[in-house]
Formats: structure tokens, C-alpha cells, sequence
């Protein structure tokens, strides 16, 4: 189905759409994710701790893109940047120290936060954050919008925190990131959806939203895929979620 034979729909409703029909990899990858086996014990833990790592090297980003995408709106003298500028401003009010989060979650686990600071990200984890910066500067600021939408209209189920805690045997401060995001991103979900159901974007600005978010779905079924690597199997350096240690 076109975007051209979408026309009648509003713009939120219709990314929503595309993007549960373009990214059914990551919809498989989420569910292998939190509904798979593998969160009991020790095991689970170092799986979480994965997670976290992964997420926090994800989370650092967002910021910094927000804020490149509020200089470019405000760089630029269309209606639809205009517009724009105080909703992503907003945004990244609400994302500043998420990372932050993430690291005292990492420190609840039992393991020391500066790993985190160490770590080499993961190719997949640069190509997820560079292409919204690309399209950013080079396309437009609205194609941010897609790639916020992956991490905020997909979020965990209700109830994996505590079901993560209890087999894993982590305490509950382990988790206040993941749990506190499965009730923000709903709120900021439907704030976006909203956001542009009310915008009236042309056909080009349409398509532009469609691509960065198909291209962030992909990019984001690549930065988890190490979370769901087999038992027992290495992973490929370039897939290597683990934290590189210097001195």
C-alpha cells in the first residue's frame, strides 16, 4: 500500500500503520526480547546487564539529536520547522538524563557504571544513531519524528520489570528504567501521534517520515539481535555488546 493510497489518513495514524507493517522483524525481535527464555538466574542478569548497556549507548544519543534537530528548525525558515522547534524542545526536556538512569540502574545490578562509560558501542549501535543525524542535516528535522517513534510507540509490556526482577533476583532499583519507561512512552507515544495528526505534511514530507523510520526499524532489530544470540555462541566482533576496558 502507497503512502499516496494512505492519503486520507492523518499522519501519525499513518507512520502507526506503515511502521507495524514495515517492522515485523523488529516486533519479532521484541518479542524473542522480553516474552523468550533466559531472564532466570545468573544468566539473566548478564543478560539484563547486556541490556543496559545496549540501551544506555541507544539513550545518549537521543539527546544530542534532539538538539541538533532544534538548531536545524530553528535554522530554517519553513512553516514545518517552525512548528516542529518546540515539540522536539519539549522532548528533549523530557529525555535529559535518561542516561543517567540507566547507569544507576546498572550500578543497582551489582556492577560498576564506569563499564558503560568505557564501552565501545557496537557498529549496529552507530549506524542506529548516525542516520537520523544524516537525515537531520541533509533531509529535514521531521525524519527525526520516525526514528522516535520506533522507541517510543513499541515499549516493553506492562509488567516486565517486575517479571525480570523476580527471575533474575535483581532488586527493584534494578529496574526503574524499564519500568518507568513502559508508563513514559505511552505518554509520549500518544503526545506524538497527536502531534502529527495535526500537522497537514505534503506527500515528499511524508515519504521522508516513512523512510527514516523504516530505516530506524531496521537499524534497531540490528542493535538488539546480540540480546538474542543463542546460548554458548561468541559473538561476532563486530555484534560485541560487551564493554571495552582501557588501561
Amino acid at each position: 500500500m502507497s503512502p499516496e493510497q494512505l492519503s486520507p489518513l492523518p499522519a501519525g495514524r499513518r507512520l502507526r500503520l506503515l511502521l507495524d507493517r514495515l517492522a515485523p522483524a523488529l516486533g519479532s525481535v521484541a518479542a524473542g526480547l522480553w516474552h523468550g527464555d533466559g531472564w532466570s538466574g545468573p544468566p539473566g542478569v548478564q543478560r539484563y546487564r547486556a541490556w543496559l548497556r545496549i540501551s544506555h549507548q541507544v539513550v545518549r544519543a537521543t539527546t544530542p539529536l534532539l538538539a541538533d534537530a532544534v538548531t536545524e528548525c530553528l535554522r530554517r525558515p519553513d512553516p514545518l520547522s517552525a512548528e516542529l522547534a518546540p515539540y522536539l524542545a519539549g522532548q528533549l526536556t523530557e529525555e535529559h538524563g535518561h542516561d543517567r538512569w540507566l547507569l544507576d540502574d546498572y550500578a543497582a545490578t551489582g556492577a560498576d557504571p564506569a563499564e558503560l562509560l568505557a564501552a565501545q558501542p557496537a557498529p549496529a549501535v552507530a549506524r542506529f544513531a548516525g542516520a537520523p543525524a544524516y537525515w537531520i542535516r541533509h533531509a529535514h528535522p521531521l525524519a527525526l519524528l520516525g526514528h522516535i517513534a520506533l522507541l517510543e510507540w513499541y515499549p516493553p509490556p506492562a509488567g516486565t520489570a517486575d517479571r525480570l526482577a523476580a527471575g533474575t533476583g535483581l532488586p527493584a532499583a534494578a529496574f526503574r528504567t524499564l519500568a518507568a519507561h513502559t508508563v513514559l512512552d505511552a505518554g509520549h507515544g500518544g503526545a506524538l501521534l497527536a502531534f502529527l495528526d495535526a500537522r497537514r505534511l505534503t506527500h515528499p514530507q511524508h515519504r521522508l517520515l516513512l523512510t527514516a523510520a523504516a530505516t530506524s526499524a531496521g537499524g534497531l532489530a540490528d542493535v538488539l539481535a546480540p540480546l538474542l544470540r543463542p546460548a554458548g555462541r561468541r559473538p561476532h566482533p563486530t555484534e560485541e555488546p560487551w564493554p571495552t576496558r582501557t588501561g
